[in-house]
């Protein structure tokens, strides 16, 4: 039944009783989500021939600060386990300590704790999805009707992962290994199996019709089974159109799925920037290739879906033209006194950068160098001591390191003018 308390609803408490046997049993607390501060604590427990988990769990989560901190107890016929689960800014922590019965050892645990490996029953019955009786047998079979296209089956055994044979329509079928859980790929099928989470995901290529699920000889009775649609993958098609070092032109076509995002990247040696975005199904993107080393280029589209990344396509290639070697720079002066000198010039078309060398040719014969980025088109260089002649040269150089035409100029101090002398 459930229970509402003034404004907070959410209690919900049940009480199951499973012909032969078993028993499960809990309370979940959970109030109204719109707060700013969600929280949450269950107790729950089941008993079967013999085995038997309880389970009390409590989250509270600061909503629009990105904090969370919560607790996982369980006792069972397997063990006692804690975990800590404490999450920040997107950065999570999971401590924990746990201790086994039948070896009277403990375990710390220092991050990516789970009471999962001590838990002997499937807890969770009483939160409205019922999964049925309890104690299902581990060599009973049964059917799961899959949609056509790719499919993936999601199997939740009671103390590990479930290992089965699944079979389809024309014979087709597949074996989950029995001695290994390691990733298992075989023409059509695919088997991802996690004994933490005590389940096995069984991906098929080609579904449709009724596909039966056998457990195999020795495996852990299967507790629930759930199988979902898999996604199509993502199609992007598009084309660069444009020539020079101006702007070209990116039209694109993307097959439409419902919450996708498309962010383009324009991708080459030493090149790696965004273009654009967008959750549109097709669209036109203006832009001007990444200063860099000229050559082959491609722009590589970016899919998510809800905010999780889901594959990288590369859509369209194009050439790009090696930068421009930047302009001479004109009109250089240069002005000074004693040990200081300003240097001037009007700025170089593609000029990222300027080197400025002054050598002293009349003085205490030291090479000066100075650096200038654009706009900047003047520097002051000082020496220690007076300079009576130099000579100045300026050379360009483009983002990529690419260096122009060198512009030079003399510079001198003046000698004092003579005094005239006055006739009798």
């Amino acid at each position: 039944g459930q229970l509402t308390v003034a404004w907070l609803k959410g209690l919900n408490a049940y009480f199951d009783y499973y012909d032969p046997g078993g028993y499960r049993f809990g309370a979940i607390f959970n109030p109204d989500d719109d707060a700013p501060i969600y929280f949450k604590a269950s107790l729950q427990g089941a008993i079967d021939e013999g085995h038997f988990d309880i389970e009390g769990q409590a989250t509270v989560t600061l909503k629009y600060v990105g904090l969370s901190a919560g607790a996982e107890v369980l006792v069972s016929d397997a063990g006692a386990v804690g975990c800590l689960h404490l999450e920040a800014l997107g950065f999570g922590w999971s401590p924990g300590a746990a201790y086994t019965w039948a070896t009277e050892s403990w375990e710390l645990i220092g991050h990516s704790c789970s009471v999962g490996p001590w838990q002997t029953l499937e807890l969770g019955i009483g939160e409205g999805d019922n999964q049925g009786a309890l104690n299902t047998a581990a060599t009973s079979s049964r059917n799961v009707h899959l949609g056509t296209g790719s499919d993936l089956i999601q199997l939740s055994g009671a103390s590990g992962a479930p290992k089965v044979t699944l079979s389809g329509p024309h014979g087709v079928h597949v074996e989950v290994p029995a001695d290994s859980v390691a990733p298992y790929y075989v023409h059509g099928f695919q088997v991802l199996q996690d004994p933490t989470e005590k389940r096995t995901w069984i991906a098929v290529q080609h579904g449709g019709g009724v596909w039966k699920i056998t457990p195999e000889p020795g495996s852990t009775a299967v507790t629930s089974v759930k199988a979902a649609v898999l996604l199509p993958t993502p199609k992007v098609t598009g084309h660069v159109s444009g020539t020079g070092h101006g702007k070209h032109t990116f039209s694109w076509h993307m097959t439409p799925l419902s919450n996708e995002k498309v962010v383009f990247w324009e991708k080459g040696n030493g090149v790696d920037q965004i273009i654009g975005s967008s959750t549109q199904t097709h669209g036109v993107l203006h832009f001007t290739p990444s200063d860099g080393p000229g050559g082959s280029r491609t722009i590589e589209a970016d899919v998510t879906l809800d905010n999780r990344p889901r594959t990288d396509v590369t859509v369209a290639r194009f050439t790009a033209l090696a930068p421009a070697a930047p302009a001479k720079p004109a009109a250089l002066t240069v002005h000074g006194s004693g040990g200081q000198l300003s240097v001037s010039w009007k700025p170089s078309a593609n000029a990222h950068t300027y080197l400025v060398q002054v050598r002293v040719t009349k003085g205490d014969g030291a090479t000066l160098i100075a650096q200038a980025t654009a706009p900047q088109h003047a520097v002051t260089v000082t020496d220690a001591s007076p300079v009576g002649a130099a000579t100045i040269a300026v050379t360009p150089e483009s983002i990529t390191g690419l260096p122009g035409r060198t512009a030079t100029a003399k510079f001198a101090v003046k000698p004092p003018k003579k005094a005239k002398r006055k006739g009798k």
